[in-house]
């Protein structure tokens, strides 16, 4: 996704991917559970949730991509790369191709 979203992407042009910030499990395991009651998705597998990765018992998985995986992904990219928390809930990568 990230290579072919930066051979698509104009010269000075700049790539935005975010994730959940690790500072807010609590709080975004507390917001999935209340979708799942609201049978909007299935019901948390605790037993398989942890470590920033929510899967429920329907097969739906939400992940995050920590600051270590976005550094990889930038950079592999070859690109100049930032990467930078906001509000200690979102976490960004932004790719800037040259």
């Amino acid at each position: 996704m990230v290579r072919e979203s930066l051979r698509v992407l104009a010269v000075n042009g700049r790539l935005l991917l975010s994730s959940y910030s690790e500072n807010i499990w609590e709080e975004r395991l507390r917001w999935f559970d209340l979708q799942a009651q609201a049978s909007l998705l299935g019901p948390i597998d605790y037993k398989t949730t942890g470590h920033g990765i929510i899967r429920c018992k329907d097969g739906f998985v939400a992940e995050t991509i920590d600051h270590e995986e976005f550094k990889s992904w930038g950079e592999k990219s070859g690109y100049p790369f930032d990467i930078f928390e906001v509000d200690g809930s979102s976490l960004f990568l932004e790719v800037t191709k040259t």
